[in-house]
Parts: structure tokens; C-alpha cells; sequence
């Protein structure tokens, strides 16, 4: 009897021991995600332009950034770099078709430009941006040179799948006697970040923005 007796109270035990580990490891509470979103609220908005969103679902392989309590993230953001790396030189792809003629000897063709540049947060690679423009050119006979003529479009958007772009606003111009196009980008990008365990959306805006120059090769 006393055997029995004994075994409950082990089982009892074992039982108890684990659902308090469970308990400490497990997922949090919705309460606890709904005071530190309150918490992020409170915080992001000392910061234009940045965001925070805790998410209920997340592939925890793409957490870019770590912090263990929502005060070291706070200090992380006093200090906050979005840095932008040019990655590659402008590619270009020529459609080649003829697009419509302006004159008996200048026709148009169309051409994609394309240039990369490298995302760092606070010294951490999150991923590519890219700018997209595609224009129209034609050939100089005076100078024996191709040169811009128009910009038909311009886009931008993340090449990497830890790192998300929305553009918010773009400019280009064709300078330098219709051999460069400049354009610049602002927008804002998302990264999968943790805190406390707790997977959230930090989203970051371009400041002021991002600058690109094309030459026509």
C-alpha cells in the first residue's frame, strides 16, 4: 500500500514538474503579446517612420535580429543603421525592339537598367535592394553614341527573403547631355526580428532615400 501510495506522489510530481516547465517554455500568452505590442507602441513612436507589429505565426529561420527583453531592443533603435552598400554596376538588357521612329534617321529601342545595393541593420546583411528602370534611347550619329531619350517606368523592390520593400516614392531625371540617368528611391522595408522570444515585424523607412546613377554604356 505504502508502494502505491509513493508512486502517486512520484507520478503526481513528475506530472506537476512538467507542465510547470511547459509552461516556462511555452508560447506566450496572448496577454503577454498584447502588452508588449502596447510596450512597441509606446517605444516606436518616438521614432518617424518606424514600426513594430508582434506576430502571432513566423519561419523563425529567417530572424534577422535577436533582443532578449523589449528594452534592449529600445536601446538598439537609439542607435539604428540602415545602411545601403552599392552591390553591382547597372546591368542592362536590351529588349531589342524597335520601339517607333521620331525621325527618318533616329528610331527608339528600349533598354532595362538595373541596379543592386546591400541592406546592413545595425551591421547585420538583411538583404538586396533593387532599383529597376527601363528607358528608351536611340543612337547619336553626331557623336557616334547611344543616349538616353525617355524613362518609361521605375521600381524598386527586395531581391532576398528576409528582407521586404515598399516604395513609397521615386525621381529620376536624364542629365549629363542625355548620357546618365539619376533616380532616387524612398520607401519602407520590413525585417523578422525577436524579442523575448516573441517573433515581430520591425519595419524601417528610408531616410531620406536612396540615390542611383545609370550611364549609358
Amino acid at each position: 500500500m505504502k508502494k502505491i501510495i509513493c508512486l502517486c506522489l512520484t507520478l503526481t510530481l513528475v506530472l506537476s514538474l512538467s507542465s510547470l516547465v511547459f509552461a516556462e517554455s511555452g508560447p506566450a500568452s496572448k496577454a503577454e503579446k498584447r502588452a508588449m505590442q502596447q510596450q512597441l507602441d509606446e517605444i516606436t513612436a518616438k521614432y518617424p517612420g518606424m514600426g513594430a507589429q508582434v506576430i502571432d505565426k513566423a519561419d523563425l529561420e529567417k530572424v534577422v535580429l535577436k533582443f532578449e527583453t523589449v528594452e534592449e531592443f529600445e536601446n538598439a533603435l537609439k542607435t539604428l543603421e540602415i545602411v545601403p552598400v552599392e552591390d553591382s554596376e547597372n546591368i542592362e538588357r536590351s529588349d531589342g525592339t524597335v520601339e517607333q521612329s521620331i525621325a527618318a534617321t533616329v528610331t527608339l529601342y528600349q533598354k532595362t537598367l538595373t541596379k543592386d545595393c546591400k541592406m546592413y541593420c545595425n551591421g547585420v546583411y538583411v538583404g538586396k535592394l533593387r532599383d529597376k528602370i527601363i528607358v528608351k534611347y536611340y543612337f547619336n550619329t553626331t557623336y557616334q553614341q547611344k543616349r538616353f531619350y525617355s524613362i518609361v517606368s521605375q521600381s524598386s523592390y527586395s531581391t532576398s527573403g528576409y528582407f521586404s520593400w515598399v516604395q513609397d516614392y521615386a525621381s529620376n531625371s536624364i542629365i549629363d547631355s542625355q548620357r546618365t540617368v539619376a533616380s532616387s528611391i524612398d520607401g519602407h522595408g520590413t525585417i523578422l526580428v525577436q524579442i523575448g522570444g516573441i517573433p515581430v515585424n520591425f519595419v524601417f523607412e528610408a531616410s531620406p532615400y536612396y540615390e542611383f546613377s545609370y550611364t549609358m554604356l
